[in-house]
């Protein structure tokens, strides 16, 4: 799932992707007070999430999804029980996965990254990356 801090609102009908996220975890009988969130991924479609949440207790980890294109659903109901790390989406369907294990999956992403995480596969390296904010008058904001 995605960093709400700066995504905005975005309606599905009557409700934002969170509060349906909220739904459906009631609608499961668990509550969200009983969890920590790892991380919440927004998708492209207005309807679409990723999170990995971790019991209190650390008796349970949770990864659930939603409207998430087909290659990555495929991914992640495939690979869920070995541990979603995080989840990054890009446009035109772009995505990078990594799992606990330290094992990643990408698709769509541009050449010089795909060679830098290729590199660091091949290398048994570990690939550190950081987001850099860009105000269009301003540059990089660091």
């Amino acid at each position: 799932m995605t960093d709400v801090t700066a995504c905005p609102r975005t309606e599905i009908g009557n409700i934002s992707n969170v509060e349906r996220f909220t739904q459906i975890v009631s609608q499961a009988g668990l509550s969200l007070a009983q969890y920590e969130i790892q991380f919440f991924t927004f998708m492209p479609d207005p309807a679409g999430y990723i999170t990995v949440l971790h019991s209190a207790d650390s008796s349970m980890t949770l990864c659930v999804w939603e409207h998430v294109q087909r290659d990555l659903d495929d991914i992640l109901e495939r690979e869920a029980h070995n541990g979603i790390r995080y989840v990054a989406v890009g446009k035109n369907g772009s995505f990078v996965v990594l799992l606990n294990t330290g094992k990643m999956m990408w698709s769509g992403i541009p050449e010089p990254l795909n060679q830098l995480l290729a590199d660091a596969e091949r290398r048994n390296r570990v690939v550190v990356v950081s987001v850099i904010t860009f105000l269009a008058d301003k540059g990089p904001v660091h």
